[in-house]
């Protein structure tokens, strides 16, 4: 399965999005929170899902703290 880097950006950019690195990016596209890909890197959705909920610290990917 392919995995997505994603980054969250400000809620009200719009526009065409251009992949300027296609040897190490299938795919760029823009996602509402409440709706990100499945194909996501683990750590990158983490990352997300904790700026959407205002989570500034964790341990994910790092087992037992």
């Amino acid at each position: 399965m392919a995995q997505r880097f994603t980054m969250p950006v400000a809620a009200q950019l719009t526009g065409e999005i251009v992949n300027r690195e296609p040897e190490k990016c299938d795919e760029l596209s823009w996602h509402p929170f409440e709706a990100l890909p499945d194909n996501m890197i683990p750590y990158i959705r983490r990352a997300i899902e904790n700026y959407r909920d205002q989570a500034w610290f964790s341990s994910f990917g790092w087992g037992e703290v």
